[in-house]
């Protein structure tokens, strides 16, 4: 209930945003790194990887800047929602512009669908596996309670490596 009026915001501010700072400060690292007074030269590629990397944004000082100018919105659930959305945009983009990187000579269609194929598998792996993780952990009874992180890194590493068998992104489903 609480979630749904701002959702929209939300995913704007944590999708669009996050893109618009990466493309702009990409094309602002690149229209540098051409200058004749600079030893540094990056391809475009580079300079949006470089700057997605950097993209976040800081929640917490752009809703300061809200709220000094009396904006009223829902900032303490948007701020949530941003914050919880925004970081799986900068990783997915920076995702991307290393495979793209990474893929000299492969098709636009080969690099697509490497792509979806990693999200898919990613997801559905990380999704399984942690619910298995849950399973267990809820029917497992260990005497020394200090155990229970241990057990639950192990299913971390356990759903990386799995996942990355797969072809899926690990990254994505220990996440």
């Amino acid at each position: 209930k609480e979630i749904r009026p701002i959702l929209s915001p939300g995913i704007v501010l944590s999708t669009v945003g996050v893109f618009l700072t990466a493309l702009f400060t990409g094309l602002f690292i690149w229209y540098l790194s051409g200058m004749s007074w600079t030893n540094i030269h990056f391809p475009l590629i580079t300079s949006l990887l470089l700057a997605s990397t950097m993209s976040s944004t800081d929640s917490a000082s752009v809703f300061a800047i809200l709220r000094s100018q009396k904006m009223n919105l829902m900032t303490d659930m948007i701020e949530k929602l941003e914050y919880f959305l925004a970081d799986r945009g900068i990783y997915m983009l920076t995702i991307v512009l290393i495979q793209f990187i990474q893929s000299d000579g492969m098709g636009t269609g080969n690099i697509i669908g490497s792509f979806i194929i990693q999200f898919l598998v990613g997801a559905a792996a990380g999704y399984i596996l942690g619910k298995l993780a849950i399973l267990i952990l809820n029917k497992i009874n260990i005497d020394n309670q200090s155990l229970y992180p241990i057990l639950l890194l192990s299913f971390v590493f356990f759903t990386f490596a799995i996942t990355d068998l797969l072809r899926g992104n690990g990254y994505l489903a220990v996440y």
